[in-house]
């Protein structure tokens, strides 16, 4: 029932149309999925925050700005969107970038700006600071911080005039 081989020891394989064989089950299941129209995705999930470029980007714009090159070219060369070339650009005259006058590039043109609602590192002491463990000393008798309802012994701050409120 085989057919005979071919000149170099092989058989040749019997050519069926591919519609004459049912898919395998696993076949078909992925079949299905891509005869299905794409689902749209959900507006919210998606990220839509510009990204950020890093300082050495942000000099290398300025650069080719002073030397003179135009914000369409440094796009291109940078491969940054235009608008955001642009932006940058325009917050570093902001913040005093003169290129005609001085052709520096300061460190505060190109920093980051304050982001808004967080926490300055120097607004609020560290609890695990020095100072902050010489003042609070553990209770060493829990009955006692019990029968005052709170321990008394850490609410002043080392800068204070007393270091502790008993």
């Amino acid at each position: 029932m085989d057919p005979p081989p071919m000149d170099d020891g092989q058989v040749e394989a019997q050519s069926l149309p591919l519609s004459s064989h049912p898919p395998p089950s696993h076949l078909a299941a992925e079949s299905a999925e891509q005869n299905e129209p794409e689902r749209p995705q959900n507006k919210k999930s998606a990220v839509t925050r510009r990204p950020q470029y890093s300082v050495v980007q942000r000099v290398h714009v300025l650069a080719l700005h002073a030397l003179g090159h135009k914000s369409q070219q440094i796009s291109s060369y940078l491969k940054i969107p235009y608008s955001q070339v642009r932006r940058i650009v325009v917050k570093a005259e902001q913040k005093g970038y003169r290129p005609q006058e001085d052709p520096r590039i300061r460190d505060h043109y190109v920093q980051d700006d304050y982001i808004r609602g967080r926490p300055g590192p120097g607004r609020r002491p560290k609890k695990n600071s020095k100072d902050w463990d010489a003042v609070c000393d553990p209770d060493p008798e829990p009955s006692e911080r019990h029968r005052r309802g709170y321990n008394l012994t850490c609410l002043s701050h080392p800068s204070s005039s007393s270091a502790e409120a008993v």
